[in-house]
């Protein structure tokens, strides 16, 4: 369309913007409800692995909601599949998300010794999988089943991770002790150009 015939049928301009829009509002929305299916939540971190743009739209959401912007055939859209206006940490990247992609690691290299340092989709897995492990001998060491005990003025180191977390884990095969610079006993194959961590290729 010409500059001209902008000028004289402005409103058909704006009509075929609103129907962009509100076309590219609904690809999103499929994508949350795709998102949703697969992880059981709307709480898309800001970076999302899942689809990068996702997280950025789901915060907009929010904000627009916050700025009575929101548009209420959205807002009813959005509360049928559960979709959470008030988050903790938009960043953060929840468990079950993780997992699926510790679940995948798995199936590729027959392990869930991820490096610290991985490259591609797992880039940031492999520092994950170390914070597990750490919180989980925090909770060790917190614990009278442990046999240790706090002394006296002395901080007691806090952890994050739940049982259940814990038991998800363990069900997957993940092990909370390994040796570093070593891919130790039975570990499976080595593909995809992983190795196991204190290894670098």
């Amino acid at each position: 369309m010409t500059r001209l015939a902008v000028l004289q049928n402005p409103t058909s301009v704006r009509r075929r913007t609103s129907q962009k829009r509100t076309e590219q509002w609904n690809n999103m929305y499929s994508l949350l409800k795709a998102y949703k299916e697969l992880y059981g939540h709307c709480l898309v971190p800001n970076r999302c692995e899942f689809n990068k743009k996702l997280g950025i739209w789901v915060s907009t959401q929010r904000k627009d909601m916050k700025k009575l912007k929101m548009q209420p055939e959205r807002e009813e859209l959005l509360r049928l599949i559960g979709f959470s206006w008030e988050t903790v940490d938009p960043r953060h990247v929840a468990f079950s998300e993780r997992i699926q992609l510790l679940t995948k690691f798995k199936e590729e290299n027959g392990h869930c010794k991820v490096p610290t340092k991985c490259d591609g989709p797992y880039k940031k897995l492999g520092i994950w999988v170390d914070r597990q492990r750490q919180q989980y001998k925090n909770l060790k060491a917190t614990t009278e089943e442990a046999g240790i005990k706090a002394e006296p003025g002395k901080k007691i180191r806090v952890t994050s991770i739940t049982a259940d977390e814990i038991r998800c884990l363990e069900e997957l095969g993940f092990e909370w002790e390994v040796a570093r610079g070593g891919r130790g006993p039975n570990t499976g194959p080595r593909n995809s150009g992983h190795t196991a961590e204190g290894e670098i290729e």
